[in-house]
């Protein structure tokens, strides 16, 4: 018999044979890739530890690999167990239909109802749904289906504060009902509601947040392993709790983090299908290469040091004054507003001082709340406007209705940070969005290119234009 009983905070699964235990674990243990950085690094990581406990978020995949690894044991399950890992939180019976936004101009759509449904049905978990699909209608909606009384909302950055807010008074939610509790609005009263907050403000201020029954981490691929945010979510035991995303972590640890603090994937729908159902943009890439003629040479001492190599390349491509006039010169030709993405400020600023235009914006995270959102509304409402900005600023969660074109003027092949940039131009008011990629013929460059080619092909239903990349000697 192999038993999943609770311990505390924690599950364990109790066998009196080893090799039960140990057949479970090396399904959930994977070389540790912290290895090759540090010498006192253990070898393999696992979310489940040598003696059988391990997070409640886990348990709904780790008892589906015991059913399958073992069909004719019994697996005998502690009550306990199940009303921590699935709690019930729908306000009504399942035959009866959601509650709507009181807003009547917003109606679930399907996939955002099965979401809702799964949400309510789970009672913890992560939510897949990608950028410009309505995520914050979908936290709403759990919201009024659930009877759950006070709901934390944890985003990013204070300018997604803001965009919470707002849209949750725009579903018609009464203003008595939401609080904010950031840098510029921090007076919380203990009462039944929603209280949205950015991560930076709540973990410098932890205690000053009254009691709450439901937690919701947006943009939840951003919680990482050993994160500030991570420890102080696993200290809350709070039992119902929702993750939303557009994308999951490349790192096998970080998700199991997610799930272990958050809960199994109750609902997942890609951008793919989105895409075939006319709910997102289709994609567009153009991929055009920058070959340089005369390339610099990386200098090896006693050993080569790929960091180093990497901030190398990095620099002399970003103060490559040829290759920025030609980043900025193909941002002018296109038409519509064009979002252009770099990852250092001293590269911003070069681009932007290069760029000749009449109706011109630039943001990083030196740019003040109140201006970023100045440009997120012009280029909502204005055409042919160009904004150079840091993807860190623009590239996740913030929304961005009028973007015709992207141009990645960064290096990078990070899922997350590749997939939620591209996030910001799938409104589905246009025929299609327009991918710039522009690489070089540098190593890092290339293969960093080829690895977005991977995700391009991954998660959209794309459509890249000619077999042949374009290719612009400097």
């Amino acid at each position: 018999m192999i038993q999943f009983k609770q311990r505390r905070n924690r599950i364990a699964i109790v066998t009196d044979d080893k090799q039960n235990l140990d057949l479970i674990r090396q399904r959930y243990t994977v070389p540790n890739p912290k290895v090759r950085y540090s010498p006192y690094a253990s070898l393999t990581i696992s979310p489940i530890s040598p003696l059988g406990s391990f997070q409640i978020g886990m348990f709904k995949d780790i008892f589906e690999t015991t059913e399958e690894l073992f069909p004719t044991e019994e697996i005998d399950i502690e009550k306990n167990v199940l009303k921590t890992a699935f709690p019930r939180i729908r306000k009504h019976s399942i035959d009866r239909p959601l509650t709507q936004a009181e807003n009547t101009e917003f109606v679930y759509r399907d996939y955002q109802q099965s979401a809702i449904e799964a949400a309510l049905d789970g009672g913890r978990g992560v939510i897949l749904l990608p950028t410009r699909s309505g995520k914050s209608l979908v936290i709403y909606g759990v919201y009024l289906n659930s009877k759950t009384k006070k709901t934390l909302v944890v985003v990013p950055n204070i300018q997604l504060v803001k965009q919470m807010y707002g849209d949750f008074i725009q579903y018609g939610c009464d203003k008595d009902k939401v609080q904010v509790f950031s840098g510029y609005s921090h007076d919380l009263k203990d009462k039944e509601g929603i209280i949205i907050t950015n991560a930076q403000y709540l973990l410098k201020h932890p205690d000053e947040i009254p009691e709450f029954d439901t937690l919701v981490i947006d943009e939840v691929h951003g919680m990482k392993k050993g994160s500030e945010l991570s420890k102080w979510v696993k200290n809350q035991e709070i039992p119902v709790s929702f993750g939303y995303t557009g994308t999951l972590p490349e790192s096998q640890e970080n998700i199991w983090n997610i799930k272990s603090l958050i809960g199994p994937i109750l609902y997942e729908k890609t951008v793919a299908d989105m895409q075939k159902n006319k709910i997102l943009a289709d994609v567009k890439i153009y991929p055009i290469r920058l070959f340089h003629t005369q390339k610099e040479k990386y200098v090896i001492n006693d050993f080569e040091d790929i960091v180093k190599r990497y901030l190398w390349e990095c620099g002399v491509l970003e103060n490559c004054e040829e290759s920025n006039n030609i980043i900025m010169q193909i941002a002018k030709n296109l038409k519509g507003n064009t979002l252009v993405l770099f990852d250092h400020i001293e590269h911003g600023n070069k681009l932007f001082e290069m760029l000749d235009h009449d109706n011109k914006c630039f943001v990083d995270g030196s740019v003040k709340l109140d201006d970023r959102e100045v440009t997120r509304q012009k280029m909502s409402v204005k055409q042919n406007c160009i904004t150079v900005a840091n993807v860190k600023c623009f590239g996740t969660g913030i929304t961005l209705k009028q973007i015709q074109n992207i141009v990645f003027a960064m290096s990078g092949k990070g899922v997350t940070k590749i997939i939620q940039a591209i996030g910001r131009s799938l409104e589905r008011n246009k025929l299609h969005a327009n991918l710039i990629d522009i690489f070089h013929n540098y190593k890092y460059s290339t293969r960093h290119f080829e690895e977005r080619v991977k995700l391009y092909k991954q998660f959209y239903d794309i459509d890249i234009i000619g077999n042949d990349i374009k290719k612009i000697e400097i």
